[in-house]
């Protein structure tokens, strides 16, 4: 017998109750307390249609016992949401300004973009480029596949892909349950932007890879800097 309990399942095995004393009478379970419920007596297997074809054929096998137990079940597979781009939700990754430029970092968000957070890992590059499908998710502008680098249920990292057009053209995002809305974007040439922090301009000093972030603040495996040194350069990002 199966019960449900909330989303897991909690099950019974009923046996033969002369099986079940010979077991009970082994020295294993000298040390629990006498059994106190037998299938007559069994509220769970007696309020069942049918019960008599509920205990499981046992065979002795060896120093124990063998039993064939058929399950039948019914599973269903839960069904992915339909991804939808909010209204003026495509921005410069950087700036936050409306619009993309190729070969920009661009921020797409909505609702049900994707089944969880996900962060570009090194095993999910192609041919050492970003791939165009994290966790089953893509990002279509101007029909093209974009690079993407970080997806969750509301928002998606994307870098754009090489483009000669500029003017409005089409976003969307597919996922395990589909294909979002269509939503229109102007495609630039240019779109400049600093990415910052605290306040702060990001910068990399490219001699030894520190990240000048105005504060010092620890960056997880790159040596960091409050501010650049006279005389030397930095590239801002």
């Amino acid at each position: 017998m199966t019960r449900r309990h909330w989303s897991d399942y909690a099950s019974q095995i009923f046996f033969d109750d002369a099986i079940n004393k010979l077991v009970l009478a082994n020295s294993t379970y000298a040390r629990t307390t006498p059994r106190d419920t037998t299938k007559s007596d069994d509220g769970i297997y007696n309020e069942v249609p049918n019960k008599e074809l509920m205990p499981g054929g046992v065979t002795a096998s060896g120093s124990g016992y063998a039993a064939a137990i058929t399950i039948d079940a019914s599973l269903l597979t839960a069904t992915a949401s339909t991804p939808a781009i909010s209204a003026a939700g495509i921005v410069n990754a950087a700036s936050g300004a409306a619009g993309l430029a190729p070969g920009a970092w661009v921020n797409s968000y909505g609702t049900n973009l994707a089944a969880a957070s996900y962060a570009a890992q090194s095993s999910d590059l192609v041919a050492g480029y970003l791939p165009t499908k994290l966790q089953n998710v893509g990002v279509q502008i101007d029909e093209k596949s974009t690079f993407l680098d970080y997806v969750s249920a509301t928002q998606i990292n994307a870098l754009l892909a090489a483009d000669s057009n500029t003017g409005a053209v089409s976003v969307s995002v597919t996922n395990a349950g589909g294909m979002s809305n269509s939503v229109s974007a102007t495609l630039q040439t240019f779109l400049p932007g600093l990415f910052e922090q605290s306040g702060f301009v990001l910068a990399v000093r490219p001699s030894d890879s520190t990240i000048i972030n105005g504060t010092c603040a620890g960056v997880p495996g790159y040596p960091t800097a409050a501010s650049a040194r006279p005389g030397e350069s930095a590239r801002n990002f």
